[in-house]
């Protein structure tokens, strides 16, 4: 070790600062074009970040991104397309609302969705069950089979000949000068409620709830809640509910909301 009169021995540079400062010199010097070229022949995720890493400011950092946006949105729907599960789909959506892949991802989410509900009704096996999914998917493939269904639990009553009466002049509904008037109508006594749907998820149901109330604020007494699922029966879904009202009013405002393009049915 060489020494110097007046001075400290001088150490020499220990093996890791060396290969810092020579990564270093070496970054600064790189030419971006070829180290985009290398990134791009690797493919990957951490190739990419990398590059973006060394040349922030380089005109090509733009495009860096865009392809690691893109290499992330590959793997994230390969992912979705391996679990084939709710919440993977809607991780997906999340991450990627306006992804390539977004339509189909809609698409088979609402499709398992679709095959919940029909699950949850075949295991109930009651009238309510198939009358909520015709509610909600009237057109579906398994539409026919649930009607036959709600058919063979409850047959039609045999029509009864009717003796011919006077005509009346049917009296204006109690809520009929509220719905004029642009406010809601008051829920009158009793213990019948719309349904309007059945869900899944809460999430779902209070979307609902919100677009509904949004829609027919003026048309629906009271507030609508959600229904936690009863349990029953491998019952697991979360209905979205009218306040109590009379059957009268309730299959009047069900009608209105049909004739609307809204689905409905009377419960008690």
């Amino acid at each position: 070790m060489r020494t110097t009169e007046g001075h400290r021995p001088v150490k020499p540079l220990s093996r890791y600062v060396s290969l810092v400062l020579l990564g270093a010199i070496l970054g600064a010097c790189s030419n971006p074009e070829d180290d985009f070229r290398a990134a791009e022949q690797t493919g990957t995720e951490a190739g990419w970040r990398e590059f973006i890493k060394q040349h922030p400011d380089s005109a090509l950092a733009g495009q860096a991104r865009l392809r690691l946006d893109d290499l992330r949105e590959q793997q994230d729907w390969a992912q979705a397309q391996a679990s084939q599960s709710p919440d993977a789909l809607r991780a997906y959506l999340q991450a990627h609302p306006m992804g390539p892949n977004a339509d189909a991802a809609l698409e088979q989410l609402l499709d398992l969705e679709r095959r919940f509900v029909w699950q949850t009704a075949q295991r109930s096996a009651t009238r309510e069950a198939f009358e909520n999914f015709l509610l909600q998917y009237p057109d579906a493939p398994e539409a026919d089979e649930a009607r036959a269904r709600i058919a063979a639990l409850a047959p039609p009553l045999p029509v009864k000949a009717v003796k011919p009466v006077a005509a009346k002049v049917p009296a204006a509904p109690a809520n009929a000068a509220a719905t004029r008037s642009g406010t809601a109508p008051r829920a009158s006594a009793g213990s019948s409620r719309l349904q309007l749907g059945a869900f899944s998820t809460r999430e779902r149901a209070m979307q609902q709830r919100k677009l509904l109330e949004s829609q027919f604020s003026r048309l629906l007494p009271g507030t609508l809640s959600v229904d936690a699922p009863t349990g029953s029966g491998g019952d697991q879904l979360y209905r979205l509910r009218s306040a109590p009202m009379s059957a009268a009013q309730a299959r009047s405002i069900c009608a209105t909301l049909k004739e609307k393009g809204q689905a409905c049915m009377v419960v008690p």
